[in-house]
This record gives C-alpha cells, structure tokens and sequence, in this order.
C-alpha cells in the first residue's frame, strides 16, 4: 500500500475567477473571504463501528487467522470530526444512534476525545470490516449495508441541527444517506446553514449533491471536496463502472475540469482526490491543477480522505491559502495511512482493542 506523487500539470483553459457567495476561487487564495472560525458542526448519516483484522498474508478461501484485530467508532463525518479535534480543533459531530451497541460506540467516541451529539432511536449501527494483507501491503474493506432510520430520526436530527447551528462556525456535511432519509435533506441543511452566516463544506454524492446544487446562490456549499469517481458518478459517467479513481486518462480529467468549472461558476470551489494519484483543484484562470500527495508506505489507507478533509478545514481555518491547505491535508492523510486506526492521526494505542 504505497503512495505514489508526481508533478501537478497546469490546464491551458482560462476563466475568469468567480468570488460570489463570499467565495474566492483562485488557488493562490483562502477560498473563503473571511475564514472559519470557532467549532465545528460536523454531521454523519452512517455511523460506523469499524473492526480491523491484520493478517500477515491472506488466503483466499482458507482458513485465515488474524494476528491483531482493532475496534473502532467510524463512518465519514465521525472520521472527520474524530481528525479535526485531533488537529487541536473543536468539532462536535451530530449523527443517529440506535440499536444494542449504541452505548459502546458513545463509550468509544469517549475514549477517542469526540464530542458527540447523537439523535436516538435510530437503526442499529452497521459493523464495516477491513482486512489488512501485511505481505501484499493491501487493505481491503468490506461494507455492510446500513439499516434503515425510522420515521422520526430525519426531524428530530433536523432540529438538533438548528440549535448547534447556534454554538458552530463551519458546517461539515460528509458520506452517504442512511436508508430513510430523504435525498434532500443534505441541501436542506445546507440553506439553513448558509442563511445562518455560516460556512458550508460538502463530502458527499449522487443525488442528493445534485440536490444541493439546485439551491439557490448564496445558499450552497462554499466548499466541495469528492474523490473522481464519486465525482464522475454525479455529473457525468453515471455509474462510473471501471473507473479507478487514480485514473490518468487524459479524457477523463479533460470532462472533469469540464465540470469543475461549472461547479465553480455556481460559487462552489471543487477539490476531486484521486487516492494515490494528485488532488485536482481550479486555478484562477479555470486551469487545472494538481496538488501531489506524499510518498510513503501505507499501514491502513482507510479514512485517509475524510483526515484529507480535516487537515484542509484546519489549514484554511488558520487563514491559508488553498495550495497550503492541500499540501497540508495531503501530510495529514498520509499520517492516517501510516497508522493502523482508521480516520485517526494518533499514533498507535499500543494493544489490541477488544469489545467491552
């Protein structure tokens, strides 16, 4: 599992910079016109527990015993909010908890230091499971489909939105809808953030992105960061089957810029991760850009995008530029690679976790 960078290409296109919505979107600048500041609401609609088993070499279908197996608490907006607050930030993250394990994921977002504001009552909280390969330095993951939310989680999440809004500076809306949300519930929370004078990051896909991008100016995300083929999913592969996110396919990064440009146009700075490969970003003359990652051997890339975003946040907060704040989050995902525990900076814990 290793890492690999190479020199950013500069695109040859031209645009003019759009900085409306309060939004600069030029690399060499902060995309905010005033930064974030203060905590972090950070809102998650799958929480995740995740276990990692390491193997010193997997067999398939044989009998395989792990040497280490971990715990953790999980999911997209935990990680971020998990990574921030390791970052020296305050992150609160709001999610739906429910189900026989929900008292031992809040024991664990305890001991991991994450300020949590769960709604309760919803489904119970789907394991996901990642295998570590030692001898092929692979981790390969493995999802379980999440349980439905019940009629009632939507608005009571909703409303608990509302009152942090009060006590928040940046929203954070990141990963995919549990079953029984509605699809536009996503830019739902994105107006009444943007309405409330407060900033707006989007890690998030399909339809219910889509979604968020027919609100009305003023009222969409300042910020979009998605990996390329999420990305192509939403705008323009559909389904994006085959494609690989570390792709280099000249064509496929032309239709990209195609529609970065088009995401700019609407106030929103578009950042596109391609794992191993540069992160693409806009310059101020709608060229594209690539921003490389760090060079190392990774332990356990999971999570390694959602530390991406928070080393971005946490950059851009302190007031730099969106090309220090790449090369920033690009160090910090490269600190989650290096250690075993997803979405976490910290180092190893120093003993294999079990189940309480």
């Amino acid at each position: 599992m290793s890492g690999t960078s190479n020199d950013g290409a500069r695109g040859n296109t031209s645009s003019s910079p759009n900085t409306s919505s309060g939004v600069n979107t030029g690399g060499g600048r902060n995309p905010w016109t005033v930064p974030p500041a203060g905590p972090f609401l950070v809102v998650g609609f799958n929480p995740t527990l995740q276990t990692t088993m390491v193997f010193e070499t997997l067999q398939v279908g044989e009998v395989n015993r792990a040497v280490e197996t971990w715990y953790d608490v999980a999911g997209k907006g935990l990680n971020v909010a998990r990574v921030l607050s390791q970052l020296g930030e305050e992150a609160v993250h709001l999610t739906h908890l429910g189900g026989p394990e929900r008292e031992r994921f809040l024991a664990m977002c305890e001991r991991d230091g994450i300020d949590v504001t769960d709604v309760p009552g919803g489904s119970a909280i789907r394991t996901c499971t990642t295998v570590v390969d030692r001898q092929n330095a692979t981790a390969t993951e493995l999802i379980e489909p999440a349980s439905a939310v019940t009629a009632t989680v939507e608005q009571a999440l909703v409303d608990r939105f509302c009152t942090l809004l009060e006590r928040c500076n940046t929203v954070v809306l990141a990963g995919s809808l549990a079953p029984g949300y509605t699809e536009d519930l996503p830019a739902r929370l994105t107006s009444m953030a943007r309405r409330a004078g407060l900033h707006v990051f989007a890690d998030y896909r399909g339809v219910p992105l889509q979604k968020t991008l027919q609100n009305p100016p003023g009222e969409r995300p300042n910020i979009l960061k998605i990996n390329l083929v999420e990305f192509a999913a939403t705008f323009f592969f559909g389904g994006a089957k085959g494609l690989a996110e570390h792709t280099r396919d000249e064509e496929v990064l032309r239709t990209a810029q195609t529609h970065m440009r088009a995401v700019r146009e609407m106030g929103i700075v578009p950042i596109v991760t391609r794992g191993r490969e540069p992160a693409l970003y806009l310059g101020e003359d709608g060229g594209l850009l690539e921003s490389p990652p760090l060079e190392i051997t990774a332990v356990n890339a999971i999570g390694s995008g959602d530390s991406f975003a928070a080393g971005l946040l946490h950059e851009l907060a302190a007031g730099g530029t969106l090309d220090i704040a790449l090369e920033r989050a690009h160090a910090v995902a490269a600190m989650n690679a290096s250690n075993i525990h997803p979405g976490s900076i910290r180092p190893h814990r120093g003993g294999t976790d079990r189940p309480e």
